[in-house]
């Protein structure tokens, strides 16, 4: 037989579980956005390099999308106009040769009709913690320089 309080106990952990996933994402994207590109260490003595490090924040280069052929007629006869003595690359539609061609004079710079280079994607936040990180902090909790609930929920706690 299940423990119904083990149950609820789950069911708690899921809560606090997605209100931890919800304040990181948050608290991610204001440094990040903040940080703009590039990576910031967080330290157990938050400004003071000579402590003990907990992780590192990364914030990505936003991804640039590669061209994708959105307009097919279009982009074949523009592909007949520039390449008029290339075989094999239109068959009844563009020939993979032919997707290469039009994809490789989008990437260098040429502007080809019916095919697109999407806008950049947003960029990422990382967090990647040290091995010790765990430890460091469990023994801030214990050294009481730390509070879970008043520090780090107070804000998932208030919505």
């Amino acid at each position: 037989m299940i423990d119904p309080h083990a149950l609820r106990r789950l069911a708690v952990l899921n809560v606090i579980g997605e209100k931890i996933a919800k304040e990181v994402r948050a608290v991610k994207t204001e440094i990040g956005t903040a940080l703009g590109r590039g990576s910031m260490t967080a330290f157990a003595t938050p400004g003071d390099p000579n402590s003990e490090i907990l992780g590192v924040l990364t914030m990505s280069k936003p991804r640039q999308g590669a061209p994708r052929i959105v307009d097919e007629q279009a982009a074949m006869v523009w592909l007949l106009d520039n390449f008029p003595n290339e075989d094999g690359l239109v068959e009844a539609r563009l020939s993979d040769r032919g997707r290469k061609a039009l994809i490789a004079a989008v990437s260098g710079g040429g502007e080809v009709p019916g095919v697109e280079i999407p806008a950049p994607g947003k960029p990422v936040a990382s967090f990647k913690q040290t091995a010790e990180a765990e430890s460091q902090i469990e023994a801030m909790l214990e050294r009481g320089e730390i509070r879970l609930f008043e520090d780090v929920f107070a804000e998932a706690v208030q919505q």
